[in-house]
């Protein structure tokens, strides 16, 4: 990503160059990922062309501005698709990103979505964030100092999504990072212990020791969804409680406990 302190100036250019993108935000969302200045000028770049067909993405920043996080702005029609895709050079290991739009004719007046298509190499699976399109426009407040909710959805053999909600005043990333290492350190809270075990047999599997069709779960891809920023402390948890009782605790696929 963009360095810090040594390159201030550059991250001054770019700011001031960007149309839409908020560097700021959008760096504390994806600071986990490979994403370089140029791929962020390329996501604004392709924004700005939408932006002069449609006007969406100027009321979208002039509603930001209005409203801070507070009020969420009315959609109409095919929710707007904003797609990052890095694809990797088997070859030589560079890495190739790419930004495309699509509409999603199945998702009706909902907001635009940032999707995050990667794939991690360690363990070979595919991995999918989803951050509501908002959040790195210009506009906002800065992210840094607020509380967020997140979901993190684990695909295990290939077709069962096991869901765990959590929330943070740090990097979310950072988070999944902790609780990557819980698993593999091992606990019996109910998703690091599934996560580790399928981690572990992702492993075995790929250094041939184990069968696809082998028995226990096995960690087949990822997918992470910021559901909410920006918010107070209080804001946060009552929205993490809503989420957890709504679509977790009392869930198969559940993996919070409390």
């Amino acid at each position: 990503m963009i360095a810090d302190s040594s390159h201030e100036n550059l991250i001054c250019q770019i700011k001031r160059a960007m149309t839409f993108v908020n560097i700021s935000n959008f760096r504390y969302l994806c600071d986990a990922f490979t994403f370089t200045e140029k791929d962020v000028q390329v996501l604004d770049s392709t924004l700005a062309k939408y932006d002069e067909k449609t006007g969406l993405l100027e009321q979208m920043v002039d509603f930001a501005r209005a409203n801070s996080f507070k009020n969420i702005m009315n959609f109409t029609g095919p929710q707007l698709h904003v797609y990052m895709d890095i694809y990797l050079n088997k070859e030589n290991g560079s890495e190739l990103s790419t930004t495309t739009l699509g509409i999603a004719k199945n998702s009706l007046d909902l907001p635009p979505l940032l999707m995050l298509n990667l794939h991690s190499p360690s363990m070979n699976v595919p991995q999918r964030i989803e951050i509501p399109l908002r959040y790195v426009l210009k506009g906002l407040p800065p992210l840094g100092g607020t509380h967020m909710v997140y979901l993190h959805a684990i695909e295990i053999n290939d077709k069962e999504k096991y869901i765990y909600y959590g929330r943070t005043k740090r990097g979310w990333m950072k988070r999944f990072n902790e609780h990557v290492k819980l698993a593999m350190k091992g606990s019996n809270r109910k998703f690091p212990a599934l996560f580790g075990e399928a981690m572990r047999n992702r492993y075995l599997q790929l250094e041939g020791q184990l069968n696809v069709g082998g028995k226990g779960p096995i960690y087949t891809g990822s997918h992470h969804v910021v559901c909410g920023a920006g918010y107070s402390l209080e804001d946060a948890k009552a929205a993490e409680r809503y989420l957890i009782d709504k679509r977790s605790l009392s869930k198969d696929n559940g993996l919070n406990m409390v």
